[in-house]
C-alpha cells in the first residue's frame, strides 16, 4: 500500500477539522455548528458540521497536525486525491468515472474550468499540492454544480454511460474543502445513488417519478481547510413510500458540490475517499 505525509489526529474526533497553512491543523470550533449558524441551510435541509444529517452533537474537538510519519493509505478508499492533475477519478475497485462541472443558461453566466483539473494548492495543504477549484457566478435558475460519476459501463447497446459502484463495505465519504475571499458559504453535498440517474431503474428525466440526490449543507465553511466526515447513515430522504428512504451504498452514481442560483463562488476541494 502507498503511503504519504498526511494530516493525523489526537484526541476523540468528531468529524469537523481545519487546515491552516501548510504544516499545522487545527479545530474550527469546540462545538459542532447548530442549523442557526453561519453558513447553515434551507429548513429542511441537514446542517453539516462534518457530519451528515441530524443527530450531531456538540464536544470538544481534537487538535489535527500534519503527521511528519508515512501514514499507510487504503488505495481502495480512494476516490481522487488530485494529484494526478488529470479530471479523472484514481482508477481502483471498477471506479473509472471523471469530474465534471453544469450550469443553468443564464446569458453571461461564467464558470471556469469548464472542464475540471486539479490546481496548485499554493504552499500545499498537509503533504497535498493539488485540489479541484471551481468559480463562477451570474447563474439565475437553478445555479451550478462541481460533480463527477463514479463509472461508466457499456449498456445493452454497446453504449457507453453511467453505471454505480458498490461502497457497502464503507461507512461514508470524507474530504477536505474551503472556499475564496469573495464566495459564497452556501455550498451543499449531494451524494446520488439509483433514485438519481434513469439507468438506476427507478427514476425518469424530467418525468415522474423524478430523480433526487441525498444532501446535505456544508456548515461553517470558510477560506481554511476543514475536513468533512459524511456517514451514509445520516443521509435519508422523503418518499412517497418511505419518509426516511436511506441511501442505497451499493448503488451510487454521482457526487457533486451545487451552489445556488444568483451565488458567487470559488470552491476547493481534496483528498477525497471512503472511510
Amino acid at each position: 500500500m502507498p503511503t504519504r505525509s498526511r494530516c493525523g489526529t489526537l484526541g476523540f474526533v468528531i468529524a469537523l477539522f481545519s487546515c491552516v497553512g501548510a504544516t499545522a491543523c487545527s479545530t474550527g470550533s469546540d462545538a459542532l455548528p447548530s442549523p442557526t449558524d453561519a453558513g447553515a441551510g434551507t429548513p429542511g435541509t441537514p446542517d453539516v458540521g462534518g457530519m451528515g444529517g441530524s443527530g450531531a452533537t456538540g464536544g470538544s474537538a481534537p487538535v489535527v497536525v500534519c503527521d511528519p510519519r508515512p501514514v499507510v493509505i487504503d488505495p481502495t478508499a480512494i476516490i481522487d486525491d488530485m494529484e494526478d492533475r488529470n479530471g479523472s477519478l484514481t482508477p481502483t475497485s471498477g471506479r473509472n468515472g471523471s469530474w465534471w462541472t453544469a450550469a443553468d443558461e443564464t446569458p453571461g453566466g461564467t464558470l471556469e474550468p469548464r472542464m475540471p483539473l486539479p490546481e496548485a494548492i499554493l504552499g500545499g495543504r498537509c503533504g497535498s499540492q493539488y485540489a479541484m477549484r471551481v468559480t463562477g457566478q451570474g447563474f439565475d435558475e437553478w445555479g451550478a454544480l462541481l460533480g463527477l460519476g463514479f463509472a461508466y459501463a457499456p449498456d445493452e447497446n454497446g453504449e457507453y454511460g453511467p453505471a454505480p459502484i458498490d461502497a457497502h463495505i464503507r461507512q461514508g465519504i470524507r474530504f477536505w474543502a474551503r472556499v475564496g475571499d469573495t464566495s459564497t458559504r452556501q455550498v451543499l453535498f449531494h451524494l446520488g445513488d439509483f433514485h438519481a440517474a434513469p439507468a438506476g431503474g427507478y427514476c425518469v428525466e424530467d418525468g415522474s417519478p423524478a430523480c433526487f440526490t441525498y444532501e446535505v449543507t456544508l456548515s461553517q465553511i470558510d477560506t481554511s481547510w476543514k475536513q468533512y466526515t459524511i456517514p451514509f447513515a445520516a443521509l435519508v430522504h422523503a418518499t412517497p413510500d418511505n419518509p426516511n428512504e436511506p441511501i442505497d451504498p451499493t448503488t451510487l452514481y454521482t457526487l457533486n458540490f451545487y451552489f445556488q442560483s444568483s451565488e458567487v463562488f470559488d470552491f476547493w476541494v481534496d483528498d477525497l475517499e471512503f472511510y
